[in-house]
């Protein structure tokens, strides 16, 4: 006869776990107590078997198993620290790109004129130099010979002059090996005092050598370049040439008339392949202000934080050479201000005006003090 149900030997919990479908599995007390008598008798489930073996596992150092809510998982291994790749060495300074064209520089003696001078040797440029003192031309020369340009030749004349200027444009193109591929009209002075008190002599000077010495260097030099479509022109004028300014009315002047001048030839060279440009700085540290007239306003105090070295003005003049622009202000922040000139003359121009016209005061009071006349004297040459 089938023994009971309640008789019948327990089922091992793994046995429980496999029973067929169709059978009901124990529950309830039942179930408990044949897992009782399973673990007494030495009979281990499978489960509760594989969880001991996991659990021992975890706890072994160096498992690789870590335990995670909802179970255990294998932990990732962790990655090795970022390290950061050393710093690349610092780039060396690059050499400036070699310019190989021909170079004429009037007012080459010194100032803005030298300075450029060295910057067209040190690209490679070969040079003709013009300027009325020869022994302060031998010296640029050499000068810019060493500073990297193959050639370099002196050739002194007084631009104001229009038939030596011609000749003398002339013998620089014959140095350069019969062409002038860049000129640079760069010759000016200044003599300062009020109008009334300049000679009229003293202002037709400056117009000649600041505004008619670069027309009769431009005429000289213009009709080669035309025929070889080629060629550029800079003209060193300055900021003074979109503002009047007390105590140099004649310079600003002539200033003035090389912008008009150069914007009107721009215009007439239109698809000629011949380039001109304009560049404007402020005031430059060079001999320029040495000339007897300025008195004390030759070193003004705090004149060297509103004023440029000649060598950053030379700069601007190399890339003038290349540039399809009218016009090239230095620093170019001060463009803002001669837009607000002419924007709102009748708010920056008495502020101007009376900026200057107290340094005019202060220079004849050291012009008094030191015994100067307002006429130039000794005029320097750039």
């Amino acid at each position: 006869a089938r023994r009971p149900r309640s008789l019948a030997r327990p089922r091992s919990l793994a046995a429980t776990a496999a029973a067929p479908r169709g059978e009901r599995p124990l529950q309830g007390e039942g179930a408990a107590t044949a897992a009782a008598i399973a673990l007494a008798a030495g009979e281990v489930p499978m489960a509760a078997s594989a969880m001991a073996e996991r659990e021992t596992a975890e706890r072994a150092p160096g498992s690789g198993v870590s335990r995670r809510r909802g179970g255990a998982q294998p932990s990732s291994p962790q990655p090795p620290p970022l390290q950061m790749p050393p710093p690349a060495p610092p780039l060396p300074a690059r050499p400036p790109q070699r310019d190989t064209r021909t170079v004429a520089i009037t007012g080459a003696s010194s100032g803005i004129g030298e300075a450029a001078a060295v910057e067209f040797g040190r690209r490679g440029a070969s040079l003709a130099l013009l300027a009325r003192r020869r022994g302060e031309l031998e010296r640029v020369c050499r000068a810019a010979v060493a500073a990297g340009s193959p050639s370099a030749a002196a050739v002194p004349c007084d631009v104001s002059d229009g038939a030596a200027a011609a000749e003398a444009c002339s013998r620089a193109a014959a140095e350069l090996g019969g062409r002038i591929d860049v000129l640079v009209n760069n010759a000016g002075f200044a003599v300062y005092g009020r109008v009334a008190d300049l000679s009229v002599a003293d202002i037709e000077a400056q117009m000649a050598t600041n505004y008619m010495g670069m027309v009769h260097c431009t005429k000289a030099a213009l009709p080669p370049m035309l025929g070889r479509r080629s060629g550029h022109i800079v003209n060193v004028a300055s900021v003074a040439a979109s503002m009047g300014l007390p105590g140099i009315a004649p310079y600003c002047a002539s200033k003035a008339a090389m912008l008009a001048f150069s914007e009107g030839l721009k215009h007439e060279l239109s698809g000629t392949g011949v380039g001109i440009t304009v560049v404007s700085p402020i005031t430059v540290r060079t001999p320029f202000f040495d000339g007897p007239s300025f008195g004390g306003v030759g070193r003004p105090p705090g004149r060297p934080a509103l004023s440029l070295s000649p060598e950053a003005v030379a700069r601007a003049v190399v890339r003038a050479s290349s540039s399809p622009r009218l016009e090239i202000v230095v620093p170019q922040v001060v463009r803002a201000a001669v837009w607000s000139k002419q924007t709102f003359p009748y708010l920056v121009g008495p502020v101007i005006g009376s900026a200057f016209s107290r340094m005019m005061e202060r220079a004849e009071r050291g012009r008094e003090g030191g015994g100067g006349s307002s006429g130039r004297g000794g005029r320097p040459s750039r």
